[in-house]
């Protein structure tokens, strides 16, 4: 008598559990593909907040002391209403400053040989400040500030 070779062919359990792992494994893929997709919208979207509506920035010099110290981060709002005293940032000579709001527009902006700040000729009370200092200035007071713009210090 011959003998015929058998081979071992998967029983139903070992298919269905192959079954089943290939399956995980598509989910698995699907659920990381997903992830990445959705990691990727949120930085996107955070980057363009970061840069069009709160910008993220980090103080540097001394400038604003004691009010903003070297080195510390702020946030800013963008926003068109500015009142006196507001800190405003803003882009000039490709650097962002950011400074003290003390004119709007129409007023007129003096300063005397003490330093002493007045708009429309009354004194500002200026509480934020630790020492008065005259630097360079090309403009001659008193000042008017242009329709559209704002005197900053």
């Amino acid at each position: 008598m011959k003998k015929f070779k058998t081979k071992n062919f998967p029983t139903a359990n070992e298919i269905s559990s192959e079954l089943k792992y290939e399956r995980n494994k598509i989910r698995f893929r699907r659920i990381i593909k997903s992830s990445v997709y959705a990691l990727v919208l949120v930085a996107a979207i955070a980057v363009l907040i970061a840069t069009l509506v709160l910008p993220v920035l980090q103080i540097s010099g001394t400038s604003m002391e004691p009010t903003l110290n070297n080195g510390e981060i702020v946030v800013l709002f963008k926003t068109t209403k500015l009142e006196r005293g507001d800190l405003c940032g803003f882009s000039y000579s490709n650097k962002i400053l950011i400074k003290r709001v003390i004119g709007l527009p129409g007023d007129y902006i003096a300063i005397d040989e003490e330093g002493n700040v007045f708009v429309n000729n009354k004194k500002i009370d200026e509480p934020y400040i630790t020492e008065k200092g005259l630097g360079e200035c090309d403009i001659e007071f008193p000042y008017q500030v242009p329709e559209s713009a704002f005197f900053m210090m």
